[in-house]
C-alpha cells in the first residue's frame, strides 16, 4: 500500500484522491471475487456485518400524521384532558425506544469496526472480532452520541422559542404573513447549517478518524488527534473526497434502488408478502401481536440481510477507498498486508 510517490509526505488532492479510488476498487474486488476467502457464503455474511454495521439497507420509517392525542375522546378523564395513564405509557415507549435506539448506535459502532478487521484480513469474521473492538468502537459510540446531543443541543434553542411562542398564542389562529416568513426562514437555515455541520462531522470521523484509529492500532482519541493532523495538511484531498463520496453516493443510492427492486427481487418478496401478510392478522386479531411482532421484526430484518448482501460491493468500496487514502495521506499506516494488494 506504501508507494514511493507518497514518500515524502504530502501528495496531490486528486492523486490522492483517485488514485485511493482504484485501490479501493481493487481491495473490495479482492474481498468479494478474486481472493481466497471470496465465497457466496462469505458474501453473505459481509452483507450481515453491513446490515449490523449500519452502512447497508435500512427500512423506511412510518408516521401517519395522527397524533395519540387526537385519538382519544374529548371527555377523557385526567389532568389537562389526558389520561394519567396514557401519559406513563408514553413516557415508557419513550424511554424503550431511547434504549433501542442507543443499543442500536452501539451494535454499528462497534460492527463498523468489525468491518474494518474484515477489510484487513479479508475474512469476514464477527467470532473472535466483536470483542476486540471494544476500545476503538465504544469510544467511536460515545464521539457518535455527542455529536448528536450537539446538535440537539443547538437545536432546542429554536423548539424551545417556538414553543412559547405558541403557548402565549394560547391556540388563537394566527393568519399568515410577512411578519412570520423571517422567523420560519431563520430557523429553516439554522436547521439546515446544524444539520450539515453534525453529517460532515459524522462523515469525517467514519472516514476518516476510525480508519486511523484501526489500522494505526490507537484508541479513537488519539485516531481523532492523528486525523485531523492529516485534514489539516491534506485539506485539499479531504474535501475533494467529500465531494467524490457525494457523487458516488447519489450513484450508489440508483445502483442500490435498481440491485434491490430489479436483481434481488426473488428473495425479498416473499418474506415482504410473509410479513405484510402477518401485519393484517395483527390488525384483524390483535391478541396475535405476541407472536406476530417478533415474526415481523425478524422477518424486517432477513429482507435488510438480503438487500445489504445484493448490494455489499457498494459499502464495501467506500470503506476500502478510505482505508486507501488514510494509507496514502499516512504512509505509516498500512491498510492490508502488502502481499494482498499487489496493484497498489
Amino acid at each position: 500500500m506504501v508507494n514511493d510517490e507518497r514518500a515524502s509526505g504530502r501528495v496531490s488532492a486528486v492523486d490522492a484522491v483517485t488514485g485511493s479510488l482504484g485501490c479501493g476498487w481493487d481491495r473490495m474486488l479482492f474481498l468479494l471475487f478474486r481472493g481466497p476467502h471470496a465465497s457466496p457464503a462469505n458474501w453473505i455474511w459481509w452483507g450481515l456485518i453491513l446490515l449490523l454495521a449500519g452502512v447497508g439497507v435500512s427500512g423506511p420509517s412510518v408516521h401517519d400524521g395522527v397524533g395519540w392525542r387526537e385519538r382519544l375522546p374529548p371527555d377523557t378523564p385526567g389532568v389537562g384532558g389526558v389520561h394519567a395513564g396514557l401519559i406513563a405509557l408514553v413516557v415508557v415507549v419513550a424511554l424503550l425506544a431511547l434504549a433501542l435506539i442507543l443499543l442500536l448506535v452501539w451494535l454499528q459502532a462497534r460492527f463498523r469496526c468489525v468491518m474494518l478487521e474484515g477489510v484487513r484480513t479479508g475474512v469476514p469474521a464477527i467470532r473472535g472480532v466483536f470483542g476486540r473492538t471494544a476500545q476503538v468502537g465504544d469510544a467511536y459510540f460515545l464521539f457518535r452520541i455527542g455529536v448528536g446531543a450537539a446538535a440537539l443541543a443547538l437545536l432546542s434553542p429554536v423548539a424551545i422559542g417556538w414553543g412559547i411562542a405558541a403557548w402565549r398564542l394560547g391556540g388563537q389562529r394566527v393568519e399568515p404573513g410577512a411578519a412570520l416568513v423571517v422567523p420560519i426562514a431563520a430557523t429553516f437555515l439554522w436547521v439546515l447549517l446544524v444539520g450539515l455541520a453534525a453529517a460532515i462531522v459524522s462523515w469525517w470521523a467514519y472516514d476518516l478518524a476510525l480508519p486511523v484509529a484501526w489500522f494505526g492500532g490507537v484508541g479513537f482519541v488519539e485516531g481523532l488527534a492523528r486525523a485531523w493532523a492529516l485534514t489539516r495538511a491534506q485539506i485539499g484531498a479531504v474535501l475533494l473526497l467529500l465531494v467524490f463520496r457525494i457523487l458516488v453516493g447519489i450513484a450508489s443510492v440508483l445502483v442500490m434502488l435498481v440491485g434491490i427492486c430489479c436483481v434481488a427481487v426473488w428473495f425479498w418478496i416473499v418474506p415482504l408478502l410473509l410479513a405484510v401478510g402477518l401485519a393484517m392478522a395483527t390488525v384483524a386479531v390483535p391478541p396475535l401481536a405476541i407472536v406476530t411482532v417478533p415474526l415481523i421484526v425478524a422477518l424486517a430484518v432477513l429482507i435488510g440481510w438480503i438487500a445489504s448482501t445484493v448490494t455489499a460491493p457498494i459499502p464495501l468500496l467506500v470503506r476500502c477507498w478510505s482505508a486507501c487514502l488514510v494509507g496514502r495521506l499516512d504512509p505509516s499506516i498500512v491498510p492490508w498486508p502488502q502481499e494482498q494488494a499487489p496493484n497498489s
